[in-house]
């Protein structure tokens, strides 16, 4: 993660990591990227402004070829 000043905007970049593994899951899979947010002070704390979700990666474990697994669900 990191957090910079830009423009007069406190931006912070992480990424995330989602795990599609329990049963009910069809198919299992593994689904991660990266989140750009824009953070504000407020007299509650901080707080997001913004956030943008970018998917860079996902691992269908059983796709395996199979027709089932929608086109969105498979390893990219």
């Amino acid at each position: 993660m990191w957090v910079d000043v830009v423009d007069g905007e406190v931006r912070v970049k992480s990424k995330f990591w989602v795990p599609f593994t329990r049963d009910s899951h069809r198919p299992r899979r593994w689904y991660g990227g990266d989140y750009d947010d824009v953070v504000v002070r407020t007299a509650d704390g901080w707080r997001f402004a913004r956030r943008t979700c970018t998917a860079r990666w996902q691992y269908t474990v059983d796709d395996a070829g199979d027709p089932s697994v929608p086109e969105g669900r498979r390893t990219f």
